[in-house]
């Protein structure tokens, strides 16, 4: 299953540090980053497929069960499925957390995308929805000047920093 797992995430960041090289080099509207972007929901719509399968099997598995890695990749494929999905999944991931199965941190994630989806304001500051050569723009955040109490208490580094590293991966240098 670990091998499973490690296939998994390296097709789901496949596309998407592709996508990024492609934005870069192109632009965020040109059409060769939306190919690449229907490349990528093709991937996910597979991803999600294997990762439901085992966690109808197995219930959410930790670390000590798949390692960090193989756990890191059931929450990243959950953060990167549609919302209904999402919010099917919530109780079991919410439950994996309490039971450390889960990093606190890849919930805030999780916990966030689906806020953005349902169009809320986000609790973490760790979605955007927007960036170009030049800006990075997060999406809405709920009371955004406590989000650094809320960021630590997940073991998330302060916006500042978080914005700092987004615009490494996303931005012309």
């Amino acid at each position: 299953m670990v091998f499973q797992l490690d296939s998994i995430m390296y097709n789901d960041q496949f596309y998407r540090n592709m996508q990024i090289d492609t934005g870069k080099k192109y632009g965020y509207n040109s059409a060769q980053f939306f190919l690449i972007g229907n490349k990528i929901q093709k991937t996910d719509s597979i991803n999600i497929l294997k990762i439901r399968a085992i966690l109808d099997k197995y219930g959410w598995l930790g670390e000590d069960v798949i390692g960090k890695d193989g756990n890191r990749t059931l929450a990243i494929i959950m953060i990167h499925t549609d919302v209904q999905i999402q919010e099917k999944y919530y109780p079991l991931m919410k439950k994996a957390v309490k039971q450390h199965k889960l990093a606190p941190d890849l919930f805030a994630l999780f916990t966030d995308k689906i806020d953005v989806n349902r169009g809320r304001p986000q609790t973490y500051g760790t979605q955007l929805h927007g960036y170009n050569d030049k800006v990075i723009i997060f999406d809405p955040i709920r009371d955004e000047k406590n989000v650094n109490k809320r960021r630590k208490a997940v073991g998330l580094p302060p916006i500042e920093d978080y914005k700092k590293m987004m615009e490494k991966i996303y931005l012309k240098q």
